[in-house]
């Protein structure tokens, strides 16, 4: 499959995260899908295997097309996932592309009340890149995009903690499980920064 190759699924993770973990969450939600015939079938979009890691400038240019041509945003989600700048990005630009929160499945590969805890207290901050000064980059982007860092802070979290996004931890699935920011208004950012984002390689 190509990265401009329409798929059903965007398969997301921290390469931070145990891969056996995550292997197993994956498998189980493969299983649960197969036996779903309005899946859309089990072809899903990995940003490392669909994006050529010798170009990876050229290709982020057109990540917002590659994920627009995604039906679902399942998240691998680990100790690390709220910690890389460039996950949350990515969903975020999912989100931005048209896809819904009920379109986002979330995966939880550690304790259900730590990764809500990582969830709640999100802070971009805190997240990191591979290289440093990709990191200034984006966090650029997101203050034009959204005025401060704590803006985008409150829309990640409420994004994450959405009552509408479904999650799948062991054998349960949820949906709507998870706590909501209390007090904190969900701001929508402007459509330009998902098109800043978009020309961060440029």
């Amino acid at each position: 499959m190509t990265s401009s190759t329409p798929c059903a699924h965007c398969t997301h993770s921290s390469w931070h995260d145990d891969g056996e973990k995550k292997w197993r969450a994956l498998a189980a939600w493969a299983g649960r899908m197969s036996k779903d015939k309005e899946s859309g079938g089990l072809q899903v979009w990995m940003d490392k295997a669909c994006i050529n890691q010798k170009s990876i400038s050229d290709s982020l240019a057109a990540l917002p097309i590659y994920l627009a041509g995604c039906k679902s945003f399942l998240i691998c989600a680990g100790p690390t996932w709220p910690l890389r700048l460039w996950c949350v990005l990515e969903l975020f630009t999912f989100l931005r592309m048209g896809g819904g929160v009920e379109r986002v499945c979330i995966l939880c590969n550690e304790s259900e009340s730590q990764l809500e805890q990582r969830f709640e207290t999100f802070d971009a901050r805190f997240a990191n890149c591979f290289r440093p000064e990709e990191r200034e980059r984006l966090l650029g982007v997101v203050e034009a995009g959204f005025g401060s860092v704590n803006d985008f802070n409150v829309c990640v979290r409420s994004m994450l903690l959405d009552p509408a996004v479904s999650r799948i931890a062991g054998n349960k699935v949820r949906r709507g499980s998870w706590l909501t920011c209390e007090g904190e208004e969900l701001h929508q950012p402007p459509i330009e920064s998902t098109a800043a984002l978009s020309a961060l390689s440029v």
